[in-house]
């Protein structure tokens, strides 16, 4: 064995006298309870309405729990947050980020959080469709004549008293076949500044164009999409909170 083998030889022995004492040194302290070993812990769960606590002030809740802190308003009645939050909880105030954050990220996890099963049904004979509702954003029949101009219609339902203040609540037009530009023109510079997007979407055999746009309501900007078809004699619009259109549009159906 020359000097270079000798060499390396020694480097091996002390490495693996490193690595043994290193690792005996480890087990001696694990044994001695000097490390402790962490438990796989399970996520926390979403607070419910009733963990969640509000502040009057900004300056109350971050000084008590020590983290950021926003103010909710309990006046676009949109989404799990509102449910939470206005609907179930204690109103408008200041709240946890970290707990609305979780209440998001949980209404996201389990999304769509509309149960169809249990909406009510809604049938109109003369313009032959149905579809469902939630049955505490009833119907509110309007009829038209659409004889000329824009903003016209022969029939339009509010699902709710005002439909976008409404618990799942949306608005649905029946009108003498109205193309694209019609919509578009009656949407922007009126009720929205632009559409931001448009695509076409196939539910129960029924091809929906869908005109998606934002709205500023009371201090937000709100996502709503206007879905359109035109069957046999007419035309019929959707008009929804964007998260839920499809959910609407898959419950709709031509009965004649």
């Amino acid at each position: 064995m020359n000097k270079n083998d000798l060499g390396f030889a020694h480097l091996f022995l002390i490495v693996v006298a490193l690595v043994l004492a290193i690792g005996g040194l480890i087990y001696y302290s694990w044994q001695k309870g000097l490390i402790k070993t962490t438990p796989n812990q399970e996520p926390s769960p979403t607070p419910t309405s009733a963990e969640i606590e509000k502040f009057e002030t900004q300056e109350d809740c971050e000084s008590k729990l020590e983290h950021k802190c926003i103010y909710y308003l309990c006046d676009i009645p949109l989404g799990e947050v509102y449910q939470r939050l206005c609907n179930q909880g204690q109103g408008s105030g200041w709240y946890s980020s970290k707990e609305i954050a979780a209440i998001e990220e949980s209404n996201n996890v389990n999304a769509p959080t509309i149960n169809t099963p249990s909406w009510e049904v809604y049938r109109n004979e003369e313009y032959g469709f149905e579809i469902t509702y939630y049955s505490e954003s009833g119907p509110n029949e309007q009829v038209g004549n659409e004889e000329a101009g824009q903003f016209t219609y022969l029939l339009s339902i509010n699902f709710g008293n005002v439909p976008l203040h409404s618990q799942h609540g949306y608005n649905l037009q029946v009108n003498k076949k109205d193309s694209i530009e019609d919509y578009r023109s009656e949407l922007v510079g009126h009720i929205t500044d632009k559409i931001e997007s448009e695509e076409t979407s196939l539910m129960n055999g029924i091809t929906w164009t869908k005109l998606n746009y934002r709205i500023f309501l009371t201090s937000d900007y709100v996502s709503l999409t206007t879905a359109f078809v035109n069957h046999d004699k007419y035309g019929y619009a959707i008009t929804s909170p964007a998260s839920e259109i499809d959910q609407i549009l898959s419950t709709f159906k031509f009965t004649n």
